[in-house]
């Protein structure tokens, strides 16, 4: 294949030896047609099934078998296997359109092929299979640190004939966060072994995807399932203030600069981020617009976020340092109208000191749920952005807003010795002590947990209403004129908020 001589990975050659879907499209859909061919009534899906349940190993540059599912698939086509398949696995539109509304997960859409990315403990698939002939196949499987079981472990079934089969993955030893690879076979003797592959990745505790607050401080409670026994230790990145960029375009084709179609935001990341994520808002709920990176890393030059859906999100975890450029487009919009649409870009670098879990070491029991907080605290008006990893593989995005109106007003008087930023009730008491509602006590002190008098409680309203008052005479018989409360309960009396 032609190659740029630029490419440092080609030493200055104009081609280079490469493998790819350029030449396994064509390939494959060759063999596709021959199968439709012969087999005219069989579905797109079946073909497909055939194809991949055949397929024999790939070989990596040592003549060894690749076990890597991610870089070979199903395997390498066997046009002479594919033609007696013996069962196929069919999923219909139903299907189909239950994973796009997301009624179904896609672990559970009946295809050729098994993954499963967050196990916990153990994970049961169902999938059904048509026999092609009549015959007799029994089951087995084999995932590195995982037991594989199937429910029946023997099919016999007539030609035409369904059954389901309940496939069960029971983790062993498999080690948290770290994909395994593997197979599912329904053998018979003499016949088409009908393989599947299988990939998992187990987890220790699962989590909440995403978490929402509001406010300059608060916290929301969650709940974490575990696998395991023993005390969990989070870790925190973020909270970090988002920056954001709002703009309108038409529909157009992309293309890497400011134009009628796209917006590029330039982000420049340097040593010692964690994590950088851009997140393109739809203003509407009708239009597409799709998110492409262009990185300075040449291992991936590009990363994109082109679903269906109007909104699109990338993040990168350890981004190599240099400069990003993400590339908002429009796809499309009604009447290929200009639509508006935001970008919130958010850099990271590690704990930044504002969110917190509680308890900060959960202790979790396997098979059961654990409550926690996760805390945050101290933000200015925008959206801040973050995240909690609860353990290797398993973290919760958490989004804070915070309005104009929520923050307390800024004023140069020191905080109460009992109140240090952070703490429990700062905010309020900042927002007491700023508004002049209270002085504390000649201490320094507020006195969060001190009881205070009636008097002290209606001082506190009318220095927050501060009315118009002037007091005239006496009031209750233990208030004289010169009671420390004695204008504060004489305005109560007045306006009967108090009868004594």
């Amino acid at each position: 294949a032609g190659v740029s001589p630029l490419d440092p990975m080609y030493n200055g050659d104009s081609y280079g030896l490469m493998s790819g879907t350029s030449m396994a499209a064509p390939n494959l859909a060759g063999m596709a047609a021959l199968m439709s061919a012969k087999y005219p009534d069989w579905s797109p899906m079946a073909v497909k099934s055939a194809m991949m349940t055949s397929a024999g190993d790939v070989l990596n540059a040592d003549g060894s078998a690749s076990t890597d599912n991610f870089a070979t698939g199903a395997g390498s086509a066997d046009p002479a296997a594919m033609v007696n398949p013996g069962l196929v696995y069919e999923a219909d539109a139903r299907q189909w359109d239950a994973l796009l509304l997301g009624d179904i997960a896609g672990r559970d859409v009946n295809v050729p092929s098994i993954a499963v990315n967050d196990l916990l403990g153990a994970e049961t698939v169902t999938r059904t299979v048509t026999a092609t002939e009549t015959g007799t196949w029994t089951a087995h499987g084999s995932v590195p640190g995982y037991e594989v079981t199937a429910e029946p472990a023997t099919l016999s079934l007539k030609a035409g004939e369904r059954r389901d089969v309940e496939i069960t993955l029971t983790r062993t030893d498999a080690e948290a966060d770290v994909w395994s690879h593997g197979s599912f076979t329904l053998a018979r003797p003499g016949g088409t072994a009908v393989t599947s592959p299988v990939t998992v990745r187990a987890v220790d505790v699962l989590a909440e995807d995403a978490l929402t607050g509001e406010g300059p401080s608060g916290a929301v409670e969650t709940e974490l399932e575990s696998g395991v026994t023993g005390t969990l230790e989070p870790e925190v990145e973020g909270l970090g203030l988002a920056e954001l960029e709002d703009f309108s375009k038409v529909p157009g084709p992309l293309f890497g600069d400011d134009n009628d179609s796209n917006h590029v935001t330039e982000t420049v990341i340097a040593e010692g981020t964690t994590s950088v994520s851009w997140s393109l808002q739809a203003g509407d709920e009708q239009s597409d617009w799709d998110l492409f990176v262009v990185t300075p890393d040449p291992a991936a030059p590009v990363i994109q976020a082109a679903t269906a859906s109007g909104s699109e999100e990338l993040v990168l975890t350890d981004p190599e340092p240099g400069t990003y450029y993400a590339v908002s487009n429009l796809f499309s919009s009604p009447g290929s109208a200009s639509v508006p649409a935001s970008m919130e870009t958010v850099v990271l670098e590690g704990d930044m000191g504002n969110l917190s879990v509680t308890p900060a070491t959960p202790p979790v029991q396997n098979g059961e749920s654990a409550d926690v907080e996760v805390e945050w605290s101290g933000l200015t008006p925008g959206i801040w952005k973050g995240f909690v990893e609860w353990a290797p593989g398993t973290r919760t995005a958490v989004s804070v807003t915070v309005d104009e109106g929520d923050v307390p007003p800024v004023c140069d008087v020191d905080d109460f010795t009992d109140n240090e930023p952070g703490s429990r009730f700062y905010d309020s008491v900042r927002w007491m002590q700023c508004a002049e509602i209270t002085e504390g006590y000649d201490n320094g002190s507020y006195g969060k947990d001190t009881d205070i008098s009636r008097g002290e409680s209606v001082a506190f309203i009318y220095r927050y209403v501060d009315p118009e008052f002037t007091p005239e005479g006496e009031t209750f018989p233990d208030v004289p004129q010169d009671h420390t409360f004695y204008e504060p309960i004489s305005w109560a009396q007045a306006e009967e908020i108090s009868v004594g």
